[in-house]
């Protein structure tokens, strides 16, 4: 499988202001999913050897996994970003 390039590679395509940076989170979005979405059931189940390092598990649960990781992450910056509107700092 070939991945899509990543439309932020490079810290000069990083988002300055809360509009460009709704932009690029839409954009990554899309990104990720098309990847996600070009997976079929056979490449899943695929071990990811050597590249992985202690991980040993199949490819599927990498992808959970960094979906748990973007989930815990989005809850973080949230949680930011409404202590900050509070007031608190």
């Amino acid at each position: 499988m070939d991945a899509p390039d990543s439309p932020a590679a490079t810290p000069a395509a990083l988002p300055l202001g809360a509009d460009a940076a709704i932009a690029a989170l839409h954009e990554v979005h899309a990104w990720w999913s098309a990847i996600i979405e070009s997976c079929d059931d056979d490449y899943l189940m695929q071990p990811l050897g050597e590249v992985a390092g202690p991980f040993d598990g199949p490819r599927v649960g990498f992808l959970a996994y960094i979906n748990m990781e973007l989930a815990h992450h989005s809850a973080e910056i949230g949680l930011l970003r409404d202590l900050w509107s509070s007031g608190l700092r």
